[in-house]
């Protein structure tokens, strides 16, 4: 199927106001005594606020730095996790400092619809380097292939036609039509083995179905149940 596109003046303007809001994390973790880096993305929801997968947490892990696009002047900034709710894989961070970035906005519970144009934005591992600075956001186009309901066994999730790379994780799914967030990069559906040989200390959720390659998302409903008290303050 191909992908939608947008008129590349649209593209433009698109790309450069997501490069300041959604973010590269550098997840440091400890293994057999040495240090590994990992890259996953999240996005701006407050000035000292991100939104990422709670997946990418783990017991070993020695510290987060969050990280802009490298056409950003914005030096790298050490988050640490505020809330967790792994029963929805989201994670809510804290930065060390708030940063001047206008955050995305959030659809409504619900606004979801099939069929809808969708961009994702995020940080791929394969295409970063976990030890420089210098970072590229990516944006994939696609669509909202199925809504999966919230049953009594599973949560609500998001299926979607459109390229998802290991490193997406956390990143936002963004409706083309309100630019708005409908969801949160959780899960990969690859059709092969090898996808998850590639880098043993890659953290993406990632499972095999034969024939198929999409992405899973968390809708945008359960980023509420994260956000504290007095954020609509």
């Amino acid at each position: 199927m191909a992908e939608p596109r947008l008129e590349d003046n649209k593209i433009h303007s698109l790309i450069e106001e997501k490069r300041k809001n959604v973010v590269a994390l550098n997840v440091v973790i400890e293994k057999d005594q040495r240090d590994y880096v990992f890259v996953a993305s999240g996005f701006l929801v407050s000035p000292d606020l991100v939104i990422t997968s709670h997946h990418i947490l783990e017991k070993e892990m020695k510290g987060i730095w969050v990280f802009w696009d490298q056409q950003v002047p914005q030096s790298p900034i050490l988050a640490i996790v505020e809330k967790k709710y792994p029963q929805y894989d989201l994670a809510l961070l804290r930065l060390a400092k708030k940063v001047p970035y206008p955050p995305l906005l959030l659809a409504a519970p619900g606004e979801v619809q099939l069929g809808e144009k969708i961009a994702i934005f995020g940080f791929p591992e394969a295409t970063q380097s976990s030890n420089v600075t210098q970072k590229n956001l990516h944006l994939f186009q696609g669509n909202i292939a199925s809504i999966q309901p919230q049953t009594k066994d599973s949560l609500a999730r998001l299926v979607l036609d459109a390229r998802v790379l290991q490193g997406n994780s956390g990143g936002p799914v963004i409706s083309l039509k309100s630019n708005r967030v409908l969801g949160v990069i959780s899960e990969i559906i690859v059709d092969s083995e090898e996808e998850k040989k590639k880098n043993p200390y890659s953290q993406e959720q990632i499972f095999s179905v034969e024939g198929e390659s999409v992405g899973i998302a968390v809708p945008t409903k359960y980023i509420y149940h994260l956000l504290p008290e007095d954020f609509w303050k």
